[in-house]
């Protein structure tokens, strides 16, 4: 009778379990794979290497897959890639040097060259093969991969007495190799010892000229020169150590060449040229793209090109028939990300070290549903004139009522479409800096109050703190404390309604309380929390970032760690105004928590804990008092593409981590999520749990400090969990850590709400051992 009233219990209440599209401590990627640097193809796939990663486009079905450090490379920007066909490998080679080799979706890296230390210039500049030897040509000699046995079979250093020497580009034949250097021209015997640099012999000069490519092609070797100033690029055979001129390269600049199915494929900076195996020409035609490097053709006899902009460019015949490029922001650069449910928004302006115009073009990027889409200054007429956007506000009643603060600009407001509303000195209560000879309104903090009044920082004023309150703007006068030449940033206003205002060239922090009375200044307050000892002890140098979590506390990013104020509500109180450093324990050692480290940013998670950014350590998780490190993620130890972090946004509905990176944007699916006031929103993923299946188990639309137990059919308790946040997580284990047997178990969710009501809910899942 028991598991007959259960039955019916959960056929009322059963919660509605829905699939999350992505497991909890996954990475994904959001770059712009638009900076073309290579290309290559195996006659059908053709690999594109760009400044970001690399995408593949199938030429048969006319799908795009792309790869990057989350699903595959060992590193960022791509210097220049090959494409093996004797053995199916891809070799990559990265502007560090850096070189993995991929076949059937592996990869094996070889970092010896990029960690190698005591070499000049690393610079890749040409790849070729003889059956499964990768020979690369470097700035500093001649480097030979085995692609079968996966490793550096051989280095050839042949500069003047075996010196280092800058190799354009080299080709191997049975009986010897060739190398194409600055005016000359080498080659040596395989026979012949070719550690020992007296091996390489001279066999064509040529001042002021470089030897730009050596190719072997329809059973002969030949070289590329690219000549003085007033002389033509020219192709010359290389026969018996004598070259033989082929053919010049009139009023054009040789670019890039292919070699597919007995045919030779060059570009130049007006032209596109087939010959046939004797070198005749069967086709030119001009084309009218700029930064061109590179070209191909597939076995279906279409070229493609690759440049800086769309980056792959596809022909048939003499016809242009599509650019092709995946989604992604227009750039990687990003200065500020704000996320908020399911709708990232991002901004790469910037303003330089001493707190100025650093005149990044406007451009405002956004991300929903899968697709990411660029606002950019020169197609977006509302945006026309615009720069360093540096600030991002989503408007909490309503997520598509977006601000974007620009320093010198102005200030931008997008409500669901184009065009952008701009606000500065003509419709606001904003004024313009006055010690720059040009227009100049700088916008670098947005925040809403409770009241959802809209507030700003009006930088280089003494009235920097604004505000639209009821449709009216105001100015609030704090030339005490600021004056005309100080530059004022991020604003926050905290869940006592004061108004802290960062003045980073000033290391300094003003807080502003108005007392609730918007239009009465008389009852205003305002005090300057600095560096000094007793007047806020903030550390640091110049230069800080702070967010307000949970409890109200307000943390601090300095150039030299982290600082609290754990009773931010009296520093209006003298003898109360400082903040405290996070202390570590450690045994004997006390540490304070990152000292010594820049922090660019900080983001509060739904379980209070704080993401933290850093200039040049990665990120940090740590818990809610800081003094425990959950996560410490690195270019090193995870697919983070950089360990320069300047932005952090949490979506707080899904869970997911925004980071903003010196190399682009990136993604983490954490595992807490803001809590719900109620369990009509529980999800849990995956559901069913595989028998293959050995990650994380998430539980999520819990309210906040959920207590979550888990039961078998019987009612036998299994496990027992507390949310982070909004969310639980099971690993799939009894208490006692053995993996649980398959059955379907029953989520028994309760909380106590804010009026102190206990809320409960039900929910089951199958699971395959």
């Amino acid at each position: 009778m028991k598991k007959t009233l259960l039955t019916s219990f959960l056929l009322l209440t059963l919660i509605v379990l829905s699939a999350q599209s992505k497991p909890i401590g996954s990475w994904s990627d959001h770059l712009p794979y638009q900076v073309g640097t290579s290309i290559t193809t195996n006659g059908n796939l053709v690999y594109v290497g760009t400044k970001t990663g690399l995408f593949t486009y199938n030429t048969s079905d006319q799908s795009i897959n792309r790869y990057s450090k989350v699903n595959l490379l060992n590193d960022v920007n791509i210097a220049l890639l090959k494409y093996n066909n004797f053995n199916s490998t891809l070799v990559v080679v990265y502007e560090n040097s850096n070189i993995d080799l991929i076949k059937d979706n592996h990869v094996f890296n070889i970092p010896f060259i990029k960690d190698k230390q005591g070499l000049g210039s690393k610079k890749i500049n040409d790849i070729n093969f003889n059956n499964e030897t990768a020979v690369l040509s470097f700035a500093f000699g001649i480097v030979e991969i085995n692609t079968n046995k996966k490793e550096i079979s051989d280095t050839y250093l042949f500069g003047e007495n075996g010196t280092e020497i800058n190799v354009n580009s080299s080709a191997r034949t049975q009986d010897a190799i060739y190398a194409g250097g600055v005016n000359n021209l080498y080659k040596a015997n395989t026979t012949s010892n070719l550690l020992d640099y007296n091996s390489w012999k001279k066999i064509g000069q040529r001042n002021n000229s470089n030897f730009t490519k050596v190719f072997s092609f329809s059973n002969k070797i030949y070289t590329l020169i690219k000549g003085k100033t007033n002389e033509s690029d020219s192709l010359f055979e290389i026969n018996n150590n004598t070259l033989l001129s082929i053919q010049a390269f009139t009023n054009e600049t040789f670019i890039d060449l292919f070699i597919s199915s007995n045919k030779l494929y060059i570009v130049t900076d007006i032209n596109i040229k087939t010959y046939d195996s004797n070198l005749s020409l069967i086709s030119s035609f001009p084309h009218s793209f700029y930064n061109i490097r590179g070209i191909v053709a597939t076995t279906n006899n279409q070229i493609y090109l690759i440049n800086t902009d769309q980056p792959l460019i596809q022909y048939s015949g003499t016809r242009i028939t599509q650019t092709i490029k995946p989604n992604g922001p227009i750039g990687k650069d990003v200065f500020s990300i704000e996320a908020h449910e399911g709708t990232v928004w991002a901004v790469p302006g910037s303003y330089t070290a001493t707190y100025n115009s650093s005149f990044n073009s406007g451009k405002i990027y956004r991300y929903e549903n899968g697709v990411w889409s660029s606002y950019i200054h020169y197609s977006e007429p509302s945006l026309n004139g615009s720069f360093d956007f540096v600030n991002i506000k989503i408007n909490p009643e309503n997520k598509n009522d977006v601000y974007f603060g620009t320093f010198g600009s102005g200030m931008f407001q997008y409500n669901q479409q184009t065009p952008f509303i701009k606000y500065d000195e003509n419709n606001s209560s904003l004024t313009q800096r006055q010690d720059v000879v040009w227009d100049w309104t700088g916008v670098a903090g947005i925040d809403f109050d409770e009241d959802n009044n809209l507030w700003l920082t009006n930088s280089y004023t003494s009235t920097c703190l604004k505000a639209r309150v009821n449709g009216n703007w105001l100015s609030f006068d704090l030339s005490r404390e600021v004056t005309k030449s100080t530059a004022s940033t991020q604003l926050i206003i905290t869940q006592s309604g004061h108004k802290w205002i960062v003045l980073p060239r000033d290391n300094a922090i003003v807080v502003y309380d108005d007392n609730g009375t918007y239009n009465n200044p008389s009852d205003d307050r305002y005090t300057k929390l600095t560096s000094e000892k007793g007047n806020g002890s903030i550390p640091g140098i110049v230069g800080l970032t702070i967010e307000e979590d949970k409890k109200g506390q307000i943390w601090v990013g300095t150039t030299d760690g982290i600082a609290v104020f754990y009773n931010p509500e009296s520093v209006f109180e003298t003898g109360k105004k400082d903040a405290q450093r996070v202390l570590i324990e450690g045994g004997e050692n006390v540490e304070v928590l990152l000292a010594g480290t820049t922090i660019k940013d900080i983001a509060i998670d739904g379980a209070n804990r704080k993401w933290i950014a850093t200039e040049q350590s990665g990120v940090y998780l740590v818990s809610e008092d800081g003094t425990e490190t959950i996560h410490h993620f690195t270019s090193e130890n995870s697919p983070l593409y950089s360990n320069s972090v300047l932005t952090i946004g949490i979506d707080q509905e899904s869970g997911e981590i925004y980071f903003g990176t010196t190399e682009g944007i990136i993604s983490y699916k954490g595992t807490s999520t803001a809590g719900k006031e109620d369990f009509s929103k529980v999800k849990i993923f995956p559901n069913p749990v595989r028998e293959s299946y050995k990650g994380p188990i998430a539980i999520s639309g819990l309210m906040d400090n959920s207590t979550v137990k888990i039961t078998d059919i019987n009612g036998n308790l299994v496990n027992e969990l507390r949310s982070i946040g909004g969310q639980a997580i099971w690993y799939g284990e009894t208490f006692n850590g053995e993996r649980a047997s398959t059955g379907v178990y029953l989520i028994f969710n309760s909380a106590v709400n804010k009026d102190e009501e206990l809320k409960t809910q039900i929910g089951k899942i199958l699971f395959i051992n």
